[in-house]
This record gives C-alpha cells, structure tokens and sequence, in this order.
C-alpha cells in the first residue's frame, strides 16, 4: 500500500475555488531532509518546545491575573495556531510511519484539509509579522524584563519564525499560488483588529499602542493598513521561497514498496509539482 498521490475525496465548488483539489496530499508526511523517523523527530522536539511555552505563558499570565486577556494579544493567538500546527503535522507524521500512507490526512472531510493548509499558511504568514512588529516596534520600549520574561519574549517572537523556517526546510508543505489563500489570512487580520476594539471597550486598554485611535488620531488607520497590505505582500514572498526551495531542496514522499517478505519496504520518492491544476 503506498502513499496517495490523489486526492480521494469529492471537492465541492467551494473547495475548488480554495484550489484544495490540487494539494498534494503526500507532501503532509514529505521531507526535504532525512526520512520519515527525522521528520517526526524534528517535529515532536519543536512541539514539546512550543507546548511547553504555550502552558508557562499561560500560566504566568493566570497567576499574574492578566489570564482573561491572555488572548486578546496577537502573538498568543498566533503561538496558538503554530502550536495546533504542529500538533496536527505531528499527528500525520506518526499515521504515515504507522499506515506508510497519508490515509490520515486523505480520510479527513475536504473542510478539515482546507484548515490544515490555512493553518500552515497563518504559521507561515504571521510568524513573520509577529516577530518583525515585535524587534522593530515593540522590543524598543520594553524595559526591565526579568530573565524570565526574555525566554517568553525570545520563544514567541522570534523562535516563533525559526521553528517555521525549520519547518519549511525539512518538511514538504508549502503555500499555494491561489489569492484566496492570502485573501482568508488578510481577512483573518482584520477580525483580529476588530478584536482588540471589542477588548478596548471591554477591559479598558489597546493590546498594542499603535490601534490606538484616541491618540494616534487616523495614523493607525495606515498602521492597520499598512500590516493587513504585509500580510499579502510577506505570503508571496514566502510562495517565491518555497518555489526556490522546492528546486534545491525536491521534497521526498515516503512510500511504501512490497518486498519478497511481504513486508513493507521505504524508498524516497520524488514529489510531484508544488500544485497540480
């Protein structure tokens, strides 16, 4: 039994106009680097790193009584999604060692496939606009942090980029091409702008001090449309990457191959296109 290089299941109009018909199902449990059992390894250490953050900061935050507004920062919301990226990535990988197939991630309703390639694409993204807000706008004025604070600090906003980096060389998932894409992350921006006005009306205060509007008095309007325009710019930039990538670095399906013994075989497999049309 060897790895799907079709997708198995029936895509809507609404998925194809998503372009999920033409993802490449093996490239989930693909690697650029090493095989499968590096893959997973690769994996559960960024993982224990990124669970093991997430849970500390939290924590701080709670004990400290700022947990109720834990997520209305940007940057956890984001840590978030890389953390549930990962996990999932983890999942597959185990499955395909398990199965040698990507029958984990094919067997999955088509909506559930669209999430892990948008999560990916918000990893992707907003891991770079985090930490470039951060170590321009936002690191020059913090002062007195306690060494504890500079891990936390350190682990979300700039290990953040590093793990997808690492990500992105050893795995085989990448963007795709479609505008849609980008569209549903500027969108996603958005809602989060929306976001932190509902938790200025609420708890009193502007997660970050360029949306604020009383003060900045319209120049955050260009602020916020400003990153929003980023955020499209900074996908493609990455596409292009990974584009240049995959001619460097082809990315490897692990199949599977029967021998005399029955018994399953791994061979590295080249990957098919970046998107099949």
């Amino acid at each position: 039994m060897g790895i799907e290089t079709e997708p198995t299941a029936a895509y809507n109009r609404a998925h194809r106009a998503l372009r999920l018909h033409t993802f490449d199902h093996t490239r989930v449990a693909g690697s650029r680097i090493g095989g499968l059992w590096f893959l997973l390894a690769v994996r559960a250490l960024m993982f224990s790193y990124a669970l093991f953050v997430w849970v500390f900061s939290l924590v701080r935050d709670a004990r400290a009584g700022t947990g109720n507004v834990h997520f209305a920062y940007f940057t956890n919301l984001c840590y978030t999604g890389l953390v549930a990226y990962l996990a999932a990535s983890l999942y597959h990988t185990v499955r395909a060692i398990r199965q040698r197939s990507t029958a984990s991630f094919s067997d999955m309703w088509p909506v559930f496939q669209l999430m892990h390639w948008l999560l990916y694409g918000s990893v992707a993204v907003f891991s770079v606009i985090v930490t470039g807000v951060y170590w321009s706008m936002l690191y020059p004025s913090a002062h007195n942090m306690s060494g504890r604070d500079t891990w936390i600090n350190a682990s979300v906003h700039a290990m953040n980029t590093g793990f997808f980096v690492v990500e992105a060389v050893v795995g085989g998932m990448v963007l795709t091409s479609h505008w849609s894409h980008p569209c549903v992350l500027v969108a996603v921006g958005f809602m989060y702008v929306m976001l932190a006005y509902v938790n200025e009306a609420v708890n009193g205060f502007f997660t970050y001090d360029f949306l604020n509007y009383k003060e900045k008095k319209g120049v955050e309007a260009a602020y916020i449309f400003g990153l929003l325009a980023a955020l499209f710019i900074i996908y493609y930039v990455v596409w292009a990457l990974q584009r240049l990538l995959d001619r460097m670095l082809p990315v490897k399906s692990h199949c599977a191959q029967a021998g005399n013994d029955s018994e399953y075989q791994q061979v590295e497999c080249s990957s098919p296109p970046m998107e099949r049309v």
